[in-house]
Order: C-alpha cells, then sequence, then structure tokens
C-alpha cells in the first residue's frame, strides 16, 4: 500500500465504515516516498507478523506528506496533534476522533527500527490501551 495522494476523504470515510462493521480502529501512518524512514517502516510492516498483526487489529490507510508540507488529510475536521515529522501515527475510533497518536522516533536505532519494540506499541493500541512506550 502506498501513501495516499487523492482523495483521502473518501478512503477515510471507506475505513471508517468498515471498522464499525468490523470492530477495530483505523491507524493512519503518514509518510512520504521521499522519506527514508517511512520507506524504511513500510518494509517493517509489510513483514508477515507484522501485516497480520495490523490486519487483524486495524484498518490501516496511509497517508501522503509531502516535503514542503503537501497534503491530502483533512486537518481542518480532524486535529492530528504534535505531527512534526513523518513516519508517524494516529489511531481513530469510528466517531473519526483522534484516540491516540505517535511519533515513530522512539523506535529508530540507528539505521533500523526495532522491530519488536514497534510490534509492542501496536499490540498496545491494538488492546486499546494507548500508553506511550
Amino acid at each position: 500500500m502506498s501513501y495516499l495522494k487523492h482523495d483521502f476523504e473518501d478512503e477515510l470515510a471507506e475505513a471508517l465504515a468498515q471498522a464499525r462493521e468490523q470492530n477495530k480502529q483505523v491507524l493512519i501512518e503518514f509518510g512520504g516516498d521521499w522519506c527514508i524512514w517511512s520507506k524504511r517502516m513500510e518494509r517493517v510492516l509489510a513483514k508477515s507478523d507484522m501485516d497480520r498483526l495490523i490486519t487483524d487489529n486495524f484498518l490501516f490507510l496511509r497517508c501522503y506528506m509531502g516535503y514542503d508540507g503537501e497534503h491530502y488529510f483533512p486537518f481542518d475536521r480532524i486535529d492530528v496533534p504534535n505531527l512534526k515529522s513523518v513516519p508517524y501515527f494516529i489511531l481513530l475510533n469510528t466517531d473519526c476522533e483522534v484516540v491516540a497518536s505517535s511519533s515513530t522516533e522512539q523506535f529508530e536505532f540507528w539505521r533500523f527500527y526495532r522491530k519488536g519494540k514497534l510490534k509492542k506499541f501496536l499490540q498496545r493500541w491494538a488492546a486499546r490501551n494507548y500508553a506511550v512506550a
């Protein structure tokens, strides 16, 4: 799944409808194809155990954030706190309210992500325990 550069409102509405049907939350990753850390995150999340964790617990979307601030997210309607760098996660409930958000910097180590730490973090959000690691 690549970062969405258009019609994010439609994608979000569809994800929220599916989340209501499946009793899940919507996990959104902000990033961009220009960002090496976003590319690294994409590879980590594509691993089978991470993909399964996300698929089983969330409706997952990627939202494009350009290097120059270009974006397709409805920030005027949804207040995303502290979005200063990418990749960045937000978690929405089925009423489209932000229930949790986090930078991914806490998972970085040298030029990699600590997959185990990221997995535990996502498991907490899946369990609806939003404490930051």
